[in-house]
């Protein structure tokens, strides 16, 4: 911490060598996390990127730059709807949410990649289907069947990981209740960081998902609270101080 204090910032991976293993130990990444954003210090993926950083711009701050897009063959699918209400009350929606999230099995770190591995075969399908038609109306009917399937694919998948990883977002949301954000306020604001993590996440990293979707969940729900939790806007570093 002294020195990223003294430098200004801290990078992803400097964080993931003093905590090696933080996926055993999320509790303990989480209060590093949490004495780095009290501290005002901003995370970056690497350190060429704090030359262009505006700690003003609400864009984010980490960039793992562009994947490396690579075919697979399809083992298993995912297509599953991310919802039955048919039995749920309208109104219980904290109900219908745990609900939901208890159904949902933990992922094991190989589970992990294969569906980060999918997600990323779909999205490189989707980029084709979408930038370059051209190219694909000169495939053959199977192949642009592939790209079809291969997309919904990885969109399946991208469900999945997302859905088994409510539970890291309730954990971390219940920490923050009381700063001006009712608690399914903040477990939305959450989700946005899940659903960022999962567009970010390289498992070529080796770190496990739950670690790496840490820092976007809490950087999303401080700076929920930071612009909707109060009439006048607060940077999100003064919210965090005000609440110390």
């Amino acid at each position: 911490m002294a020195d990223a204090a003294s430098k200004g910032y801290i990078t992803y991976d400097q964080i993931l060598e003093v905590l090696p293993e933080a996926e055993n130990n999320l509790m303990l990444l989480e209060a590093i996390m949490e004495e780095i954003q009290n501290g005002g210090i901003p995370v970056y993926d690497k350190d060429e990127e704090m030359a262009a950083a505006d700690e003003d711009d609400n864009e984010d701050p980490i960039d793992l730059g562009q994947y490396n897009f690579s075919g697979r063959k399809k083992k298993r699918s995912h297509a599953a709807p991310l919802f039955d209400l048919s039995s749920v009350p309208i109104d219980d929606s904290v109900g219908l949410y745990f609900r939901e999230m208890g159904q949902q099995s933990l992922l094991s770190a190989e589970e992990e990649v294969q569906l980060a591995k999918e997600i990323e075969a779909g999205r490189a399908s989707e980029i084709l289907l979408d930038e370059q038609p051209a190219t694909v109306a000169n495939l053959s009917l199977d192949e642009q069947d592939e790209l079809h399937r291969t997309k919904s694919m990885g969109d399946a998948a991208r469900a999945h990981l997302i859905r088994a990883n409510t539970r890291l977002v309730v954990s971390i949301a219940k920490k923050y209740r009381g700063r001006g954000l009712a608690f399914l306020d903040l477990i939305q604001e959450g989700n946005v960081g899940l659903m960022k993590a999962v567009e970010k996440y390289d498992y070529r990293r080796g770190n496990r998902f739950s670690t790496y979707a840490t820092w976007w969940i809490r950087q999303a729900i401080t700076r929920g609270i930071a612009n909707t939790g109060r009439t006048i806007r607060l940077p999100v570093h003064a919210g965090d101080t005000l609440a110390r």
